[in-house]
């Protein structure tokens, strides 16, 4: 016959608030999963699972973009922007975006980007320059009419 391990456990609530011992496991049985405690932090750590996480099979949507200029839009959240225009294409960062939007942009084509801000917007750092052709960089809102911006030059 099989041994049982039976843990300690409660609903959700009841676990955000313990604070259990260092490498404790608990069951919360809310959201039917596990959490493992470090003794200090109240609620411990909570794990994974695949409900939560998914099958992991995500993959990002490409579009490929062509002329000398682009202002990134909310439904660009997400995807890999691709410019394939031969001339260098100015790829401006507007305010208004939700923070978290993040958008992926690669230079397909001869002139690379200059990426900018809108009058109204904010990037960090304060100039990203330009993005060479085959390179490519990631702009993240990080607050309010924010963007960083990181990536290859």
């Amino acid at each position: 016959m099989a041994d049982e391990i039976q843990l300690r456990g409660g609903s959700e609530a009841e676990n955000d608030s313990f604070t259990g011992a260092q490498r404790e496991v608990t069951v919360d049985t809310t959201n039917k999963t596990l959490r493992v405690h470090d003794g200090t932090t109240a609620g411990g750590s909570k794990l994974a699972t695949q409900d939560y996480v998914g099958d992991n099979t995500a993959s990002l949507t490409v579009e490929n973009e062509s002329g000398t200029s682009y202002t990134v839009v909310a439904a660009d959240s997400g995807k890999v922007k691709r410019f394939t225009d031969a001339s260098q294409v100015t790829v401006t960062l507007p305010d208004g975006l939700a923070v978290g939007t993040i958008v992926h942009l690669l230079s397909a084509g001869a002139g690379g980007l200059s990426i900018e801000s809108n009058a109204s917007s904010t990037v960090d750092p304060n100039d990203p320059g330009t993005v060479d052709e085959a390179g490519e960089a990631s702009a993240l809102v990080v607050a309010t009419d924010t963007w960083n911006v990181q990536g290859t030059a």
